[in-house]
């Protein structure tokens, strides 16, 4: 995942990393609980439904969902102040 997020926006990791906040202490939230605290049921159940179609939907699709998932919040959380 974090090698997704680098190849796409290196410079959001890079601001993560000046801030000293290490990538999986939030990511792995998400890999352990499949985003089932990020989002609502039925946004759960579309996802999955995914997850189980892919050949290998839990163990590389959703590190793909997770990658998007921060990078759609990357813009604010570097313009947030620690």
């Amino acid at each position: 995942m974090k090698a997704i997020v680098q190849q796409i926006d290196g410079v959001a990791l890079k601001h993560l990393e000046s801030m000293e906040i290490v990538f999986m202490d939030f990511a792995y939230r998400w890999v352990s609980c499949y985003l089932t605290r990020e989002f609502s049921i039925h946004q759960i159940i579309r996802i999955w439904d995914t997850y189980f179609a892919e050949e290998e939907g839990f163990s590389q699709f959703h590190c793909y969902v997770c990658a998007v998932l921060f990078l759609k919040v990357a813009p604010q959380l570097m313009q947030m102040n620690y």
